[in-house]
């Protein structure tokens, strides 16, 4: 029951956003390549991430954290979505937007150029343009998974300090 900052990235990026509206405690959020600004179909291949369609699945593949020595074989992780995940995430998208709508607390969102999970940046600024006041939105020159460029980790956690510093 203190005073709180909820920070989450992709899928804990929304459900930081969800918490954040209903919780009295909680001041305000940051979500991190959280939007999904889109008609939420399954994401185009990159290097980072490939799908393969199947009738029943989705997958994806993607690289391991660095600092990590992999096997060839080891070297990308295989996710299996269930082929349901994009229609669950348009309903839950119903929910998640009347929460960002709704709040009026400091919000911070960082988004990735390249993240093709996302949406376009263009739909996502259009998105954010929407919301209600205080927010500030920054643009990386990355993917979905920023963990892999230690700057921009840097950088981010500049960002959340000065939300911090600006919280009532």
């Amino acid at each position: 029951n203190r005073p709180t900052l909820l920070v989450g990235h992709s899928l804990g990026g929304s459900i930081a956003i969800e918490a954040a509206a209903e919780h009295p405690m909680v001041q305000g959020y940051a979500a991190l390549m959280a939007l999904a600004a889109s008609d939420n179909k399954p994401p185009a291949s990159n290097k980072a991430n490939t799908a393969k369609l199947a009738a029943d699945s989705v997958t994806f593949h993607r690289d391991l954290p660095p600092g990590s020595h992999p096997t060839p074989e080891q070297q990308r992780r295989r996710f299996d979505l269930p082929s349901g995940f994009f229609e669950d995430q348009r309903q839950h998208g119903k929910v998640l937007y009347d929460a960002l709508h709704h709040c009026q607390k400091p919000k911070l969102f960082i988004t990735g150029l390249y993240d093709t999970a996302q949406g376009t940046p263009e739909a996502i600024q259009d998105l954010i343009n929407t919301l209600p006041d205080p927010k500030e939105h920054h643009i990386l020159y990355i993917g979905h998974g920023y963990r892999y460029h230690p700057p921009h980790i840097d950088y981010i956690n500049q960002l959340l300090g000065q939300l911090v510093e600006h919280l009532p």
